[in-house]
């Protein structure tokens, strides 16, 4: 058995007082490093947690200006996780767009937005936080992809497998190549890969094909070669109806020709022998009417030729057998036109 002195006493008492305060020490230590991995609520932080938060804010600020991002998302950070405020959600998501991890950005604005509008139920402040956050997630959509995906299956989307919370609700991708695996609960498996465009909005339906499409699927249809296209009856009798349309105007012309061409040779008759400067009054007007003449006689021609070349080409193109088909011969003389020919 042990005597202590009074001494001794009280040395042993100041040590045992020493190290419960120690101890003590540490476990604030430990509960303060906990709240922090966490960040405390904007409620119920201290004022010396919300002074370190606004600094790390402000620094985080400093960073963005200088196009410090990854400085910058590390301060705020810091700043959420001492005190956990949508604000520097809403500001890492700035920062993450403009390194191009759009997909990160999409997921902070998400979380700033729930966050600010169940603070604004209390502080109408975070509402504005809220705006922004909606305002910035709107035009973020313009850039990325969304796939959502309906329930009862296990969906993978390229290297992210889907819990149940996320069906039905659209996940972010880059644009681009995305790979998709469905499992059914029957444990079959079918893999699909997307091309997805900015903006792109893709549902995807995981319900098991029924039996008649997945033979479908397994048995390709025949490919049978389009037949070859031929002129119907009522084509050819259209072109043949246009082509007797137009050897008549064709024939029309040429008879004009022939009449003017008449007519300029009886002027020619009529005004031979008499210099212009001596013939009688009506001698003149039959040298004018003579320039008249040869002009409608020369339309005419044209009409004729053009009407005929028509309407050989529209008959000959309209079907017909070869012995139906048309033979035209066309004299043309000084002072007459003889057409020759059948139809």
């Amino acid at each position: 058995m042990f005597l202590l002195t009074s001494n001794a006493s009280q040395h042993l008492h100041r040590n045992a007082r020493r190290l419960t305060g120690l101890f003590a020490l540490g476990a604030t230590l430990a509960i303060a490093q906990g709240a922090r991995a966490e960040g405390a609520s904007v409620v119920h932080a201290t004022k010396a947690q919300k002074t370190e938060a606004t600094d790390s804010y402000k620094d985080a600020l400093a960073a963005i200006e200088a196009k410090k991002y990854e400085e910058a998302i590390k301060l705020l950070d810091k700043s959420y996780n001492t005190v956990a405020s949508p604000n520097p959600l809403l500001l890492k998501a700035r920062a993450l767009v403009q390194l191009g991890r759009r997909v990160e950005a999409y997921h902070q604005l998400e979380a700033a937005i729930t966050l600010a509008q169940e603070l604004a139920k209390s502080d109408e402040k975070y509402a504005a936080t809220a705006d922004s956050a909606q305002k910035e997630l709107t035009e973020l959509k313009k850039a990325v992809a969304l796939v959502s995906v309906k329930p009862s299956a296990s969906v993978s989307l390229g290297a992210t497998q889907l819990a149940a919370s996320d069906w039905n609700r659209p996940q972010p991708f880059e644009p681009g190549k995305l790979k998709v695996t469905i499992t059914q609960a029957g444990g079959a498996t079918t893999t699909q890969e997307l091309d997805l465009k900015p903006g792109q909005v893709v549902e995807l339906p995981t319900a098991p094909p029924t039996p008649q499409a997945a033979a479908a699927k397994s048995e390709p249809a025949p490919v049978t070669a389009p037949a070859p296209v031929q002129a119907s009856a009522s084509d050819s009798v259209d072109k043949r109806t246009l082509a007797y349309v137009s050897g008549g105007i064709g024939i029309a012309g040429l008879a004009t020709f022939g009449v003017f061409l008449y007519l300029n040779s009886a002027a020619d008759d009529e005004h031979a022998g008499c210099a212009l400067d001596l013939c009688p009054e009506s001698n003149l007007d039959t040298a004018g009417a003579k320039g008249s003449y040869q002009t409608l006689a020369f339309v005419g021609l044209g009409i004729g030729v053009v009407g005929l070349a028509t309407g050989t080409y529209l008959y000959l193109t309209s079907g017909a057998a070869p012995s139906e088909q048309p033979v035209a011969d066309v004299t043309i003389g000084p002072d007459r036109i003889l057409l020759h020919g059948r139809f």
